[in-house]
């Protein structure tokens, strides 16, 4: 006696599946650039994110936008969407707020 927060699961059991992330909280201390419109061009469901084409900010010389997969929601890959881009303070592109258009 005395563990306590073990979880026990049958021999060969399947662990329990984790529900998605709901709370990701994005970090702007980068700063904002704006909002842009692009297109969906990846998505991994395993690794829980993916990856939006949008001309204007290669036009400023960022490379393609990463996005959480809690703005997937029913979007496909190809869809046209307009999002708020900003980088994090790693200096690295990421979007929020992503809508269909």
């Amino acid at each position: 006696s005395g563990k306590r927060g073990l979880e026990v699961t049958e021999a060969g059991a399947a662990p329990p599946k984790r529900p998605k992330s709901t709370s990701y909280v994005p970090d702007l201390s980068g700063g904002t650039l704006g909002e842009f419109s692009g297109t969906i061009k990846s998505f991994s469901d395993d690794d829980g994110h993916g990856l939006i084409d949008c001309t204007a900010l290669k036009d400023m010389g960022y490379e393609s936008v990463w996005m959480h997969g809690d703005f997937k929601r029913d979007l496909e890959i190809g869809s046209q969407v307009t999002f708020m881009a900003f980088l994090t303070g790693g200096n690295e592109l990421q979007c929020k707020d992503v809508e269909a258009t």
